[in-house]
């Protein structure tokens, strides 16, 4: 009996064992098919700001949309089962480690705006938009002249900072166990500011492009879907792999038909809000892996691409402003598609290849060094640099 005892407690700490290993494997699993959305996002980014013939989908806007969501659910995700202090130093120390990484990359393309636009410097309002972007505070400012000076693509940064620096709080309410109240009063608070900006009476003037409130709200609505999300990733493992490939791929497949058509069919129709809500349903359906779009978006060709995005997206702008500058001096007609296509393609692949350079290069050293600024100035207030990397 005693023999027996110790067989059946043996592997019941077996089963437990494998339990635990499961759950910590779904708790820090990658959701490999986000590579590939943020990806394709930043392509279709580019292709909108290129010049290439514009689609009628409004590709900009919902791209944007579409990575401010996913951001918010994958800081929601990556700290779902950590603890953290909510506090405010806590969020500074959230937007110093990404001001490390990415700053000195903002200051080198605002420098070299700068060469690009040196004749606007005789005018004074010149030189306070530089300082304002240096700031990195033009999204406040509801006027396109100045969120999208200098660096134009500068002001998703902005508005990225702003929602690092609240997701303590954004995370602390994502586990109150009310997420989904919480999601449906936000919708409803970012809907009202639709619905205000197209009335005549407007109390404060919004760019809701570029605000970081804004994008704060959406950021958030992306966060609050973690916790559904966990408790149903863990159902569908009740399921076959074959059954939830079938099934998932079907779904994916449909969202992504429904969702395009619906962006076609009601292009400057529809608030922005529900082209958000509409990301979030789709974010909620890649996010499980399972299908066979997921795993197409997860593959490595998307990978190697994700390590310099988000230099890609800063640098966008003023990269394609530097090659329209030299097109217009050398007087090359782009009239037909294929030229349009093959200045497309090239400029896409040298941005690309500039950025694996700076990479590899460059943002080591620049970041070392923006590290020790910041000790330096923590040090002289009597603070410390904590590591806060979600």
């Amino acid at each position: 009996m005693k023999v027996i005892d110790k067989y059946m407690e043996a592997n019941i700490m077996s089963q437990n064992s494998e339990l635990r290993t499961q759950n910590s494997e779904l708790r820090t699993q990658n959701i490999r098919s986000f590579t590939g959305i943020k990806v394709l996002a930043l392509f279709l980014i580019f292709y909108h700001h290129s010049n290439m013939p514009l689609l009628p989908l409004g590709l900009g806007s919902r791209m944007c949309e579409l990575l401010f969501v996913l951001s918010g659910f994958l800081v929601g995700y990556n700290k779902f089962h950590k603890e953290i202090e909510y506090s405010w130093s806590t969020g500074i120390n959230y937007v110093v480690s990404k001001l490390i990484i990415f700053y000195p990359l903002h200051i080198l393309i605002v420098f070299l705006r700068c060469i690009l636009e040196y004749k606007s410097f005789v005018f004074t309002n010149t030189w306070i938009k530089l300082i304002l972007s240096l700031l990195l505070i033009t999204p406040w400012f509801p006027n396109e002249e100045v969120f999208f000076c200098f660096n134009g693509s500068s002001w998703f940064l902005c508005s990225l900072l702003f929602c690092y620096l609240l997701s303590p709080l954004f995370i602390r309410l994502m586990k109150s166990k009310k997420e989904l109240i919480i999601f449906i009063i936000v919708f409803i608070v970012r809907l009202s500011i639709d619905v205000i900006q197209e009335t005549d009476v407007i109390f404060v003037t919004l760019h809701t492009h570029v605000n970081p409130f804004v994008r704060s709200l959406e950021f958030f609505m992306g966060m609050l879907l973690v916790p559904i999300f966990m408790d149903c990733k863990q159902k569908i493992y009740h399921f076959s792999k074959l059954l939830r490939i079938v099934i998932f791929s079907f779904i994916e497949i449909s969202a992504c038909i429904i969702h395009f058509y619906l962006m076609y069919s009601y292009l400057n129709i529809w608030f922005k809000t529900y082209y958000v809500l509409l990301f979030c349903m789709n974010i909620f359906i890649f996010a499980f892996d399972e299908g066979v779009f997921s795993k197409i978006l997860g593959s490595k060709v998307f990978k190697q691409f994700n390590s310099i995005q988000f230099e890609f997206y800063l640098s966008h702008t003023t990269f394609l402003a530097y090659c329209n500058a030299i097109i217009h001096k050398m007087n090359i007609e782009i009239a037909t598609f294929g030229i349009k296509f093959a200045l497309f393609v090239s400029e896409f692949l040298l941005l690309t290849l500039i950025c694996i350079i700076y990479n590899k290069l460059l943002k080591p050293y620049l970041s070392n060094l923006m590290r020790k600024f910041f000790h330096l100035l923590y040090s002289f207030f009597g603070f410390k640099l904590q590591n806060f990397l979600m």
